[in-house]
């Protein structure tokens, strides 16, 4: 505990608990630690998983059900617990709803010994798939102590988000029980970090109602923008409502939350606002402003993704969201239901298509990233991706810098736009688009611009003309940035790049007039003034070389190594980062025949004694001076 203080911890637990008592509820409200973490990669640094078992049971009332043989079961009958002989455990017959069922209705489970091993024929991997695999229960086992255990262990399991939330306690316990019980299990997740107190970001302590939130909803001068405030006592709450009664004129409501655990329910819309209500109380409420983009990529799923969050430190946030409308008898009224809340949602969110005039449309464009082909639709402020599954909309406004490079040893063309925030699909972020078109394709392009913009763009009615050429000049004029095409560079073979790996990744390196591009995935952008170094490895004249590799150091820390470059590529590659005053550093390579006569003296210097070492040193440094010389004048003779 020497990063949270015990009087922090105090008020805290005195806060929760006063509150409870300012408003009894029909149920012993749980008390939750929840916590977030920071500087962790979940890809890159070892997940943890650990159960600590505390000192007070903080969910008296959780349900344990017992898989027992004849012994077990008579054990859990006279202690009240319930429990599920042999001949029920084969009812189930891996019938999935039913073992969903009993995973929802039990908290925990304890089998016997001898039919531990059975569970999975019976049951299949539901109870698994839920965590809630039981635990071995022995004859030696006392059934009242295992059951206590279970109900006191609480587990901190890191899986792909920054944050987690256990059970420490409930407000019907005391200060000491709850103090208690919280810092075993603070103490215990520290240890289980990688850096302990360093990648904790935060600490939340809150019972299962937790404190109102306020929120303000502005009107139309403010374009009904929406404010939320936590962590107010009911007291608070009423002196606010009788403030803003008297001094503003404002009625103030009072919402329930759904809390029945209920995942469907009714929607509409108030102003901006997505409600989603169930049994009457709202559940969900999203703000129109915050989407991004409403996708509808199966028959009856419509995924909602939202902006990222502007502040510095924004931690984990909810990017997506998926709502199904079930199926109907009708598949078109089905349909017609998903394109109408799709429809809404974008016209709430200031994206819809009925605003946006279409400038120009292209059809069947090939993407490396994302993969597929889309149809392209140019309009005076973004452009719209419409792909199979998928539609993208990129606003020029969040388009950095674009490239056309020519693919080496290739009749293609690749278009590469860079974006300031990138576009998602579900976790996939795409900091970069990359089109691929055919170097000889032609296209005709009609323009539904009137004839005053066109002539003001320098555009044609008709746009006629090799594809990636048309594609780009409309891109250039609408986004008003120019496209960097490759410079000075010419590889071994006269392209303006090189085939190269990066990490288990085939692309191609393009060194431009001021940095440096690596595609297809993942598209590589460094400049050449955020370079400190660029070391290159094994660039030796031995023929066993045919490929070298250089790595890269950036002055964010960022390291990128390639490798697999064909050697001939090492000249006109150096040369050129030369040139650009880029600093390089060579790595030399030991000659493998030096190395082995370095430990053929050594051999030869332990068997001798230490007094004829001193004279057999010199006698042996002469002749290895000699064997150099022969074997240099043999290597220039050979080269």
């Amino acid at each position: 505990m020497s990063k949270l203080t015990l009087d922090t911890l105090n008020e805290a637990i005195s806060a929760i608990l006063t509150q409870s008592q300012e408003k009894k509820r029909k149920f012993v409200e749980t008390v939750e630690l929840q916590i977030s973490l920071k500087d962790y990669d979940t890809q890159r640094d070892k997940r943890f998983s650990g159960t600590v078992v505390l000192q007070n049971v903080p969910r008296q009332r959780m349900k344990i059900c017992v898989f027992g043989d004849q012994v077990h079961c008579d054990q859990a009958k006279s202690l009240g617990i319930d429990f599920i002989d042999l001949e029920g455990l084969k009812k189930f017959n891996r019938n999935k709803t039913l073992v969903k069922k009993l995973a929802n209705k039990y908290g925990a489970f304890l089998a016997s010994q001898t039919l531990l091993p059975q569970i999975p024929r019976f049951l299949g991997p539901g109870l698994n798939k839920a965590g809630k695999f039981p635990t071995q229960l022995t004859h030696n086992d006392n059934m009242e102590e295992k059951v206590r255990e279970i109900k006191a262990s609480v587990k901190f399991q890191l899986k792909k988000v920054l944050c987690m939330g256990v059970a420490v306690g409930n407000v019907e316990m005391t200060h000491e029980q709850l103090r208690a019980n919280i810092v075993l299990a603070i103490n215990y997740l520290v240890s289980l970090l990688k850096k302990n107190w360093h990648n904790v970001r935060g600490l939340t302590i809150k019972s299962t109602m937790g404190m109102y939130q306020v929120r303000f909803e502005m009107n139309a001068s403010k374009e009904h923008d929406i404010l939320r405030f936590t962590g107010f006592t009911e007291k608070a709450v009423e002196e606010l409502k009788q403030h803003f009664d008297e001094h503003f004129k404002v009625p103030t409501t009072t919402d329930e939350v759904a809390h029945t655990g209920w995942h469907w329910g009714s929607y509409d819309f108030d102003n901006n606002t997505f409600k989603l209500k169930i049994d009457e109380n709202i559940a969900i409420d999203i703000d129109a402003k915050n989407v991004s983009q409403v996708t509808v990529p199966t028959k009856t799923d419509l995924a909602v993704e939202f902006k990222p969050s502007k502040s510095y430190n924004a931690g984990d946030e909810l990017m997506e969201i998926r709502f199904c409308i079930p199926n109907k008898p009708d598949s078109d009224d089905n349909e017609l239901a998903l394109e109408d809340l799709k429809q809404t949602f974008l016209l709430k969110a200031g994206l819809d298509e009925l605003k946006s005039e279409t400038l120009a449309l292209l059809t069947d464009v090939p993407l490396i990233v994302p993969r597929g082909k889309f149809e392209i639709e140019f309009t005076r402020k973004h452009i719209k991706l419409h792909g199979k599954s998928y539609d993208y909309t990129m606003f020029f406004t969040n388009i950095s810098r674009m490239f056309l490079v020519p693919k080496p040893n290739s009749p293609h063309v690749n278009f590469v736009i860079g974006l300031h925030q990138p576009m998602r699909q579900g976790q996939t972020r795409y900091p970069f688009v990359v089109m691929q078109f055919d170097a000889e394709e032609n296209i005709e392009l009609e323009m539904n611009m009137p004839q005053e913009d066109l002539e003001a763009m320098k555009l044609e009615k008709t746009m006629t003309g090799k594809t990636f050429n048309v594609v780009t000049k409309l891109f250039g004029t609408l986004v008003s940035k120019p496209i960097v095409v490759p410079g000075e560079f010419k590889s071994e073979k006269g392209e303006s790049g090189f085939s190269c790996t990066y990490k288990a990744t085939s692309g191609y390196m393009f060194p431009l007039n001021r940095s440096l591009l690596f595609i297809v995935k993942p598209v590589i952008f460094i400049r050449f003034d955020e370079i400190i170094s660029i070391e290159f490895s094994r660039t030796g004249v031995s023929t066993q070389n045919r490929f070298f590799a250089f790595s890269i150091a950036t002055k964010m820390g960022q390291e990128y190594e390639f490798t697999n470059v064909d050697r001939a590529e090492f000249e006109p590659l150096s040369k050129y980062l030369a040139s650009r005053d880029v600093k390089i550093k060579r790595q030399e390579e030991a000659e493998v025949s030096a190395t082995y006569r370095m430990s053929q003296l050594e051999e030869d210097d332990d068997e001798e004694e230490e007094d004829e070492d001193f004279e057999d040193e010199e006698e042996s440094d002469d002749d290895g001076s000699d064997d150099e010389d022969e074997e240099d004048e043999d290597d220039e003779e050979e080269k």
